[in-house]
């Protein structure tokens, strides 16, 4: 007679880093998209950053872009003047992603 294995030895889940990030949803790696059914609009961070690059003067396809595309979706801040991005905060800067994408969408 064969006895019954416990569930616990039965089964085991084991998760690897690499495979568990190649199904990460996220804005910033190209896998969520925002839209409006109402609207007929919908768009993905990739999207919004190829129309946003040449206004900042970012080559398609470049280095620089892809950079933008994380940028776009966390805690990044344009400095108009000096026309670089970063994570500092200055006066009443807004982070990229309510700049370009929200505040047009607002209006």
């Amino acid at each position: 007679g064969g006895g019954s294995a416990a569930a616990s030895d039965a089964f085991s889940l084991e998760y690897d880093d690499e495979e568990e990030e190649a199904f990460e949803l996220s804005p910033a790696n190209g896998r969520v998209i925002f839209g409006s059914a109402l609207h007929g609009w919908g768009f993905s961070v990739s999207d919004m950053c190829a129309f946003v690059a040449p206004k900042l003067g970012v080559p398609r396809g470049s280095s620089a872009e892809e950079k933008l595309q994380v940028a776009m979706w966390g805690e990044y801040f344009l400095n108009p003047k000096a026309r670089t991005v970063s994570r500092k905060q200055t006066g009443k800067l807004k982070p990229l992603f309510v700049q370009f994408v929200l505040e047009p969408i607002w209006k």
